[in-house]
C-alpha cells in the first residue's frame, strides 16, 4: 500500500492511498484479476468524503465485489434511545448463514426505525435517492445525528446492529453479499462488472451534527 501523504488547502484536508493488487501472487490466486485500488479520505466543512477508485488492468471483465464496514456510535446516547432512517424499498433474503439467496422482498421496517430491543443484520437495495442519485442513511437520538450518504454506484446497504452493542453499521456495497456467485447462477441481475482497462469511482459521505 502506497500513501501520498496528507495534504490540505483552505477548504479541505485529504490523504490518498493506493494498492496494486496485481503485485501479490497470493491475492491473485484467490481473485485472478489484475487490479488497482485508490482511496482518498477528504474532510471539508465538517463532512468526511471517502472516494474509492478501482482500475481493472486485466484482459478480462472483472466483477465488482467491494464494500466498507464502518461503525457509527452516537456518543452518550444509548442505542435503545436512537432511531434509524434506512432509505430502501427492498430487503435481501438470506439463508441461515446470513448469505444472500438471490431472493428479494419488500422493505418491512418502519421509517424511522426505533432501535430499542431490535437486532439487525440485513441487506437492502432499491435505495431511495435524491435528484443527484444520493441515498442518505442516518441514526439519531437526544439531538445528535450521524448521516451517511451513498453515491449512485453504491447500490446495496448492509445494516448491522448486533445485540448488546452501542453502534450501528451502514455498509456501502457495490452488490449484495455473494453477488458474484449468484450472478453466475443467474439469480442476481445487478452485478456491476468492470470492462478491461476501465475505471470505477464512487464516494460516500459521513456527517455528524449535535455532537
Amino acid at each position: 500500500m502506497d500513501c501520498d501523504g496528507s495534504q490540505a488547502d483552505k477548504k479541505a484536508a485529504w490523504v490518498t492511498s493506493r494498492f496494486e493488487f496485481w503485485k501479490y501472487p497470493e491475492l491473485m490466486a484467490n481473485w485472478p484479476f489484475a487490479q488497482e485500488y485508490e482511496m482518498t479520505y477528504r474532510l471539508s466543512g465538517g463532512t468526511l468524503e471517502v472516494v474509492t477508485t478501482v482500475i481493472n488492468k486485466s484482459a478480462e471483465p472483472m466483477p465488482l465485489a467491494l464494500g466498507y464496514h464502518p461503525y457509527y456510535n452516537l456518543p452518550g446516547v444509548p442505542r435503545d434511545q436512537a432511531v434509524a432512517h434506512i432509505p430502501a424499498k427492498t430487503a435481501v433474503v438470506t439463508d441461515s448463514r446470513l448469505v444472500a439467496t438471490g431472493e428479494l422482498k419488500p422493505m418491512d421496517l418502519p421509517d424511522p426505525t426505533p432501535l430499542g430491543g431490535r437486532t439487525l443484520d440485513n441487506g437492502y437495495t432499491d435505495l431511495i435517492r435524491d435528484a443527484q442519485g444520493h441515498a442518505t442513511f442516518s441514526v439519531e437520538g437526544a439531538g445528535k445525528k450521524i448521516e451517511v450518504t451513498y453515491g449512485p454506484k453504491w447500490i446495496v446497504a448492509v445494516v448491522w446492529e448486533p445485540a448488546n452493542q452501542n453502534f450501528i453499521c451502514f455498509e456501502p456495497m457495490a452488490g449484495i453479499t455473494n453477488g458474484v456467485n449468484l450472478a453466475y447462477e443467474g439469480k442476481y441481475k445487478d452485478l456491476q462488472v468492470l470492462a478491461p482497462g476501465a475505471t470505477w469511482t464512487e464516494s460516500f459521505w459521513v456527517k455528524a451534527s449535535g455532537i
